[in-house]
């Protein structure tokens, strides 16, 4: 029994082991904008660095490009950097109008506070519908590193209890009228009516669009003993002649033709 006495003490082992699990991020920062969920993901990856034999033959290779993307997202330590790997997928896409301001970025002469507007101006023009094709390869190169790794509620919950949270979504979504799976569902209507729709900060008027599809997709967090849910939603409204696509695409900036809003349960 020991008494209130303050006392110091130290231990000392001869050796320790230490346990590192590397938990499947691309199914985070789905409320960001496109680029900032690259740049999040980039930054989850990199950091790993700091850790022995803990990437994978994927990751490095990916390396130098995740450090492009992070360089090129903001500015810090007035440093230069080369964004080859970017400037060569640009051209690639034909994106040649991106260029100029690359290089200006690149510039020895650019000084940081320059270097930090000019980073912010790219990051908005990548979040314009057009440059989805760019994004998309970079997204799938990500996601394709990370596919051997589990998600967190994978480590966290049974697979009982996994499947069975599943199943309760997908039939709270179809009593909605969704179709699709868990974590993806979609439904399609006629929108009636004049509504107001904000993205990227700018308001829109929609009024009476015939082709209009909603997407809902889930991205669930582990919070003590039970799990969170947030539905990210975006709207599309289609052309008579256009595809349905997926929520990636109401991420982006198209101009008030998709949206995007964000709720938890």
């Amino acid at each position: 029994m020991f008494d209130d006495t303050e006392f110091e003490m130290s231990v000392t082992f001869t050796s320790a082991k230490t346990e590192i699990i590397s938990f499947n991020p691309t199914n985070s920062y789905l409320y960001s904008t496109p680029w900032e969920q690259l740049l999040n993901i980039s930054l989850c990856i990199l950091d790993k660095q700091e850790f022995e034999n803990s990437l994978n033959k994927l990751e490095i290779e990916l390396l130098p490009l995740l450090n492009e993307i992070k360089y090129l997202s903001f500015s810090y330590d007035n440093t230069t950097q080369s964004v080859s790997i970017f400037k060569t997928l640009i051209e690639k896409h034909n994106f040649l109008e991106l260029s100029p301001l690359i290089k200006k970025i690149e510039s020895k002469n650019t000084s940081e506070k320059r270097r930090t507007f000019l980073s912010h101006q790219l990051t908005n023009k990548l979040n314009l519908i057009k440059y989805k094709p760019l994004w998309q390869e970079i997204h799938d190169l990500i996601n394709d590193s990370q596919k051997d790794y589990p998600f967190e509620i994978v480590t966290q919950k049974t697979k009982g209890t996994i499947t069975t949270f599943k199943n309760k979504v997908t039939n709270i979504m179809q009593e909605y009228g969704y179709d699709g799976v868990y974590p993806d569902y979609y439904k399609k209507s006629n929108l009636k009516g004049i509504h107001l729709f904000e993205a990227y900060n700018l308001s829109y008027t929609i009024a009476f669009e015939k082709n209009a599809v909603h997407h809902i997709h889930c991205e669930e967090f582990i919070n003590e003993n039970h799990i969170d849910v947030w539905f990210i939603y975006g709207t599309e409204f289609l052309k008579s002649n256009q595809e349905m696509t997926d929520i990636n695409t109401c991420r982006f900036n198209c101009k008030g033709k998709k949206t995007r809003i964000i709720f938890k349960v």
